[in-house]
């Protein structure tokens, strides 16, 4: 994150001096003993061997920098790295990052994080983006007249931060809170909160591709430009899609803003290793030029230089660290990409299969949809059938030709009627859905229901567990048949419903996995 703090009325050092204020107080909150001098503007350095959380300040000319690293409370392998840069000439600018330092590598962690320290700068002195304001309030924006604003933002040629704007609904309606995305993203993005006058407004100057009305929620990007943009560029997310997995919606929306925030800071604020060279060569420069300059000062600051230099090399190796996770991170994205990719086709294939059968049946001829009665063809047919709607994972089809269950028919019934009735109903419920799902589970005579404790029983939480999308998910919900504990008769399918694919992940069946009863 980076922006030019607003100046006071004393000017923009006072602003900077706020906030440097402000920085150090956070760095008490986090347990670090502050010098009192530091207040004063000097800087301080406390490694490992005076504290858990190694912090160095330096100072020199117009920067101010501060490096805090703090271990993950419950795993101290893990490392987050705040840096802090204020520099100030004419004007205060502000420089803040957060990375994670994890020697176990990074494809497990999902999210993004913002300092707090962001949102209390913002509060309290305000903090600009190319002349725009970033509030920790929404902008409301009622009138044609703001709608001319909203669009006079959107095009500003430096805007370095994401706009993102909640339309709102007729009566009113939104998919999101506008005051919890601000108070959320504050000094991140730019939160609107568009009302229908402003927003038909809006959609006259832009056009429907490029405008957002209704209750939805769109996110234009910086380099924003009416006549050339690409809507794929600007996200849109519609109520109809979204409105059953705000939480998912809101995750979205913090990955883009930070991505757009994360990326202006890298080009415009120099990490906390540059500020300290910066300084370093400034001192030698100086001691060099001082006619008062002696042997021992020289000596002192060649000690300096390479206690510099050895800090350098520390860093440039953590750096290589970070690339090396970071390039692991991208080829996981990648392949989570390939899967998507596949499961698209397959979705494809079955919808070509569906427009197919339902050609053939308005043309009179007789579509039958019987189910097989062995498993040879079990992932073909869940493909053709039900691709993109359910997934059986490869464990769960190697456990049914196990089995020893012997309605295998059933099974493939039960499958149907997850993709056909239960899928539909969880993507987005009606009344009309959710009777053809009771009336589907009282023919079949099965029950959907969570799975209860044995899912986070430390006994038994392994068993309910499944690999998907490179993450390890919680097989808590399960189609309850027979309850025979012969394996012959005693039906279980586990799954797992995935709220961003609108799909149902099967785990395990059919026979019952151990639960804290049994």
């Amino acid at each position: 994150m980076s922006g030019m703090l607003h100046p006071t009325k004393d000017g923009a050092e006072m602003s900077a001096v706020r906030a440097r204020t402000m920085l150090l107080d956070w760095l008490k909150e986090q347990k670090v003993k502050v010098p009192a001098e530091a207040y004063d503007g000097q800087g301080f350095e406390l490694d490992e061997t005076t504290t858990r959380h190694p912090v160095s300040v330096e100072v020199g000319g117009e920067c101010w920098a501060m490096q805090f690293d703090k271990p993950e409370k419950n795993r101290p392998s893990r490392v987050w790295r705040t840096e802090a840069v204020l520099y100030t000439k004419e004007r205060a600018l502000v420089g803040i990052s957060l990375t994670l330092l994890d020697p176990s590598g990074v494809e497990d962690y999902r999210g993004s994080s913002i300092p707090r320290i962001i949102r209390t700068i913002t509060d309290k002195i305000g903090l600009w983006d190319d002349g725009a304001v970033l509030s920790a309030v929404p902008s409301r924006m009622y009138s044609k007249g703001d709608a001319d604003r909203l669009v006079q933002l959107l095009e500003q040629p430096a805007r370095s931060r994401a706009v993102v704007v909640v339309s709102r609904a007729e009566n009113g309606a939104s998919l999101l809170d506008p005051d919890n995305l601000a108070g959320r993203l504050a000094g991140v993005a730019h939160i609107v909160d568009l009302h229908p006058l402003a927003s038909r407004e809006l959609t006259r100057r832009l056009g429907s591709s490029l405008s957002v009305y209704g209750p939805a929620v769109r996110v234009y990007r910086p380099g924003f430009n009416a006549d050339s943009a690409a809507t794929f560029h600007h996200p849109l997310f519609l109520s109809d899609s979204w409105r059953h997995r705000i939480h998912a919606l809101n995750m979205r929306i913090d990955e883009l803003a930070t991505e757009e925030t994360a990326r202006a800071g890298e080009e415009s604020v120099p990490t906390f290793a540059t500020v300290r060279r910066w300084i370093a060569d400034r001192r030698v420069k100086e001691a060099r030029d001082s006619a008062e300059s002696n042997s021992v000062q020289l000596m002192a600051l060649v000690e300096q230089e390479n206690a510099r230099l050895k800090e350098e090399l520390k860093e440039v190796w953590n750096q290589a660290f970070v690339a090396d996770q970071e390039t692991t991170a991208a080829k996981t994205l990648v392949a989570e990409h390939e899967e998507h990719i596949r499961q698209l086709k397959t979705r494809i294939r079955w919808l070509d299969e569906r427009v197919s059968s339902l050609t053939k049946s308005s043309q009179g001829e007789v579509v039958t949809d019987e189910v097989p009665d062995t498993w040879d063809d079990l992932e073909d047919w869940v493909n053709e059938r039900l691709g993109g709607k359910v997934y059986v994972l490869p464990a769960a089809a190697k456990a049914a030709r196990r089995s020893a269950f012997e309605d295998i028919p059933f099974c493939y019934r039960v499958l149907r009627m997850l993709g056909d009735v239960y899928q539909p109903m969880r993507s987005a419920s009606t009344p009309e859905r959710k009777q053809s799902f009771d009336e589907a589970c009282a023919d079949l005579r099965v029950e959907i229901s969570p799975v209860g404790v044995a899912v986070s029983s430390h006994r038994t939480k392994d068993s309910y567990r499944a690999l998907w999308n490179g993450q390890r998910v919680p097989l808590d919900m399960h189609v309850k048949g027979s309850n025979s504990r012969r394996q012959q008769d005693g039906f279980r399918l586990y799954f797992y419903y995935d709220e961003n694919q609108d799909a149902v992940v099967v785990g395990s069946f059919p026979i019952h996995l151990d639960s804290t009863l049994t």
